[in-house]
């Protein structure tokens, strides 16, 4: 009986602890619905703001200027450099004496052979004289001739008047035809005499080195003493009137972005433009041609290049506006003065700092800037306080 008891009190105590649990349950959520949640503080953030414009990237390289036209002075002839007119950097006009080689071996020759000629001239005119004469005594030895045989024939004369005849006629004949021989001898010894004349004249004209046309002197490679040899260069000379040009070696990927026509900076001076790009060559980059519009730039002469690359147009953001995710690239739009929303974009072109843009974010949107992490940390807030504009 009196276990039954304590069991009825056991079960009663037990009912009264879970129906006070369950009020002091319902109590303790009463009190937290009825208190207000921790308050979200605003990031203070830099911001800025999207444009419409266009991306241009500028490519530096070195490269060297270049004459359009130049070219190497030699000579067919050997001999020594007896004077060099002009030093390197000098200009020069069309026709003038750049250099001197010596000649006086070839006058020496021509000389000799004047002698000669002037004697086949006058050996000639001396052949030509005697046979003259011995023409007029053929002509009479012909007549006596034919006069002795008629008289033989007619029984006037006797044989060895004939015999004799013939005999002088053929002693004219032979001595005029002698004589021609000796004159078609003379005349081609005389012709031979005159064509090596002219061979040596020719040869005296590489002795003086004129400049075919207006240049300048950019190198010498001989000097007054010095033994010029044939086809082997004694100077090299430029026309800067054709222009001047410089070739810079571009990687194809580069290259790709840099259209014909494109301004260029020498110098930092806007005097050149893209004009021919050549293919990739043996060590795969391709060839730039900048024709040089002005400034006083000299051949040899090592110039920075700036070149402008393909223009790209559309909407713009700092690279500090995107913020990076696994889904893809946001930038984090600034509404209603504080809250942010996420908008995805994607990133076309990157140049200096500024990304061109496709998205649907409107042109004068503002949009946070920062690093990585605070671009992160705003995005999981949501709530920003705008600070500063950055333009970038």
């Amino acid at each position: 009986m009196k276990s039954k008891r304590a069991w009825i009190i056991f079960g009663l105590i037990l009912v009264v602890s879970v129906i006070v649990g369950v009020k002091a349950v319902k109590k303790r959520k009463l009190e937290m619905a009825k208190t207000p949640p921790p308050k979200t503080y605003p990031i203070p953030v830099n911001y800025s703001v999207v444009s419409e414009g266009e991306l241009r990237k500028t490519f530096k390289y070195v490269g060297t200027v270049k004459p359009y036209r130049d070219a190497s002075i030699s000579t067919k002839i050997s001999g020594t450099v007896l004077r060099v007119y002009k030093s390197e950097g000098e200009s020069f006009k069309k026709g003038e004496l750049l250099l001197k080689i010596d000649d006086s071996e070839i006058r020496k020759e021509i000389g000799a052979l004047e002698r000669e000629i002037e004697a086949s001239e006058k050996a000639l005119s001396a052949l030509r004289a005697e046979l003259t004469s011995s023409k007029v005594l053929l002509k009479n030895a012909k007549e006596n001739y034919e006069r002795e045989k008629f008289l033989y024939e007619k029984g006037a004369v006797p044989k060895v008047s004939l015999e004799e005849a013939e005999n002088r006629l053929a002693l004219a004949e032979s001595k005029v035809k002698s004589l021609k021989a000796k004159i078609e001898e003379t005349e081609l010894k005389k012709e031979a005499l005159k064509e090596r004349r002219e061979a040596l004249l020719s040869r005296l004209k590489y002795t003086e080195i004129r400049a075919p046309q207006d240049g300048v002197v950019s190198g010498l490679f001989v000097h007054e003493g010095d033994t010029a040899l044939p086809g082997k260069p004694l100077m090299k000379v430029i026309y800067p009137q054709f222009g001047m040009r410089v070739l810079l070696n571009v990687p194809p990927e580069e290259a790709k972005e840099i259209p014909v026509g494109s301004p260029v900076k020498l110098n930092g001076l806007s005097v050149g433009k893209v004009v021919k790009v050549y293919p990739a060559t043996e060590n795969s980059l391709y060839v730039l041609e900048v024709k040089v519009e002005g400034g006083n730039f000299k051949a040899g002469e090592r110039v920075i290049a700036e070149v402008n690359g393909r223009s790209f147009r559309g909407k713009i953001v700092p690279v500090s506006s995107i913020l990076h995710l696994k889904d893809g690239d946001y930038v984090l739009a600034i509404e209603n003065g504080n809250r942010v929303k996420p908008v995805n974009v994607k990133v076309l072109k990157v140049v200096e700092g500024r990304a061109l843009i496709s998205s649907d974010i409107p042109v004068g949107t503002k949009v946070v800037t920062g690093r990585e992490s605070k671009l992160l940390e705003v995005y999981r807030r949501g709530v920003v306080l705008p600070v500063e504009v950055i333009n970038e």
